[in-house]
């Protein structure tokens, strides 16, 4: 099966040399389409999505990177897979780990924000919506 996939603005907190804690502000934009397959109440998903990264802030607000240009140099491949008994008609979690490709346009600290971000080992959890069927509107009563 194939679809389509958005995710919501999100924050990752990681530190930064080690020690300094890093708020970074996260938007995805998916790269083509998202392929799953669901099998025994199981679905697993496999998509790409490009991050950018609007805001990086230490100790939650002296800004040290981020803006428009910010962003991973390339798309990621994230899978994610639910646990058994998943409904696709009623949604729920989906989890999984990804790699974060390397980020360019940060700013001048891009190398030490993207040494501690990218890379391996990025855990994302989601729920998954399903759209909503369209509903055929009701005729209007006829009065006499």
């Amino acid at each position: 099966m194939t679809g389509g996939l958005t995710l919501d603005p999100s924050k990752a907190r990681f530190q930064m040399l080690g020690f300094l804690p890093v708020t970074a502000d996260v938007t995805f934009a998916a790269e083509g389409g998202t392929t799953g397959t669901y099998k025994d109440g199981v679905l697993t998903t496999t998509s790409k999505m490009s991050a950018r990264f609007p805001t990086f802030t230490v100790f939650g607000f002296l800004p040290v990177g981020g803006g428009d240009a910010c962003r991973t140099s390339k798309p990621s491949g994230i899978t994610l897979t639910s646990a058994a008994g998943f409904d696709p008609k009623a949604g729920g979690a989906l989890t999984g780990v990804y790699e974060l490709a390397p980020i360019d346009g940060c700013g001048a600290l891009t190398g030490v924000l993207g040494s501690s971000l990218a890379g391996p080992g990025n855990a994302i959890t989601m729920t998954l919506t399903p759209k909503p069927s369209a509903q055929t509107p009701s005729s209007p009563k006829k009065t006499s």
